[in-house]
């Protein structure tokens, strides 16, 4: 629980844009895929919002705000679409 009172979810719907796969939604437990204050901290109605990002080739996760999320997902689409 945080210091709102509101209680930490078991699980959240993560919404992941990978540059390299596109789009894709999972649903993760939170203190496996995720931790309790990330998902306090993130979690928007029982959704998390994910970027995957890549140093010398490895994944790595960016959590996000929806609103973060949205611009970062439009910007590259923008970008993939002038390709």
């Amino acid at each position: 629980m945080d210091i709102f009172g509101k209680k930490t979810p078991s699980f959240v719907i993560a919404h992941i844009f990978d540059p390299k796969t596109g789009y894709l939604k999972q649903i993760w437990r939170v203190g496996e895929h995720v931790t309790g204050g990330t998902a306090e901290k993130f979690c928007e109605d029982g959704n998390i919002y994910v970027t995957v990002y890549y140093e010398a080739g490895t994944p790595h996760h960016m959590i996000h705000t929806r609103n973060s999320w949205n611009v970062f997902r439009a910007h590259f689409d923008r970008v993939d679409k002038a390709s």
